[in-house]
């Protein structure tokens, strides 16, 4: 039985911490410890601060919003707890950005796995995401019991690679974001009803598994938290970054970030994503 840590309980990493409760022995802490309630009543201790969790605790998975979360969390008394045992942070941030906290960690002797996600909460309560893993592989494929608990990994080399691999797949998750709710207008701007397009679009094989988790919040506009929309924005804003740094000239890529970035500011960001189409919608109809 594994000696697990879990830091940050947002609506992804609760599920995801609940998976490793039936074989092994969880410690919890979050910011607002009244989010811990839940695993709490089955089985979990919540710890009163990080180093008492780091204390009693060989595998701290590190599960928060972005870097600014991450350097808040690991300061030197974090670091001074961290010598022999491993951090897996599934945090989605830049890849340089990943590198730092892995040369942080192992200068204090701990080993550092990078472990981002792919798949919505849905994913996350069924145990079915896809586990995009980077570090040392005999330390990521020792982690195998716990990885098969929360879904399917793939390793991906170095450290760098994992956070790379789960913006190159943001990217495209903001782009067919926005695609299909471009689509949607279209076909609504033609006259046709919204539930022919979306169920057109199912049929036909531009249909997509992201689609289909979407296609409810298109239809009843209502766009209840899947994937948060302030989410999606840090994320195509992460990886403007790199093209800037790149000098990488992506323009479709470009307009979408500029469109995230514009509904953020006129929409509830804690709204799914798909409340891009409520944004254009709206710009449409101010012209």
């Amino acid at each position: 039985m594994a000696k697990i840590g879990w830091i940050g309980l947002g609506q992804m990493g609760t599920p995801m911490a609940t998976h490793l409760l039936q074989d092994n022995s969880l410690m919890v802490y979050n910011r607002t410890s009244a989010k811990a309630k839940p695993l709490v009543e089955q089985g979990a201790t919540l710890a009163q601060s990080v180093p008492e969790l780091l204390t009693n605790s060989d595998v701290i998975f590190l599960m928060v919003t972005d870097f600014y979360a991450i350097e808040s969390i690991i300061d030197e008394d974090f670091l001074s707890h961290i010598s022999d045992k491993t951090l897996i942070n599934m945090s989605t941030i830049a890849p340089a950005e990943s590198r730092t906290v892995s040369t942080w960690i192992t200068e204090h002797n701990g080993q550092y796995v990078e472990a981002p996600v792919s798949g919505s909460v849905f994913a996350a309560e069924s145990g079915s995401l896809l586990i995009l893993t980077a570090g040392t592989e005999s330390i990521v494929n020792g982690l195998e019991p716990l990885w098969q608990a929360l879904g399917t990994y793939k390793y991906s080399g170095s450290i760098g690679n994992g956070t790379a691999l789960k913006l190159v797949l943001n990217a495209l998750l903001g782009m067919f974001g926005e695609a299909y709710s471009e689509a949607i207008l279209l076909g609504e701007a033609f006259g046709l009803s919204k539930q022919a397009i979306l169920d057109t679009i199912s049929e036909s094989v531009i249909g997509t598994p992201f689609f289909e988790y979407k296609k409810t919040l298109f239809a009843s506009e209502k766009f209840d938290p899947q994937f948060m929309l302030k989410h999606i924005t840090k994320d195509m804003n992460l990886i403007q970054g790199f093209m800037q740094q790149s000098h990488l000239n992506l323009p479709v890529v470009h307009k979408d970030v500029t469109i995230y970035n514009k509904t953020s500011s006129n929409e509830d960001s804690n709204l799914d994503m798909t409340v891009v189409y409520q944004y254009l919608k709206d710009m449409k109809a101010s012209e």
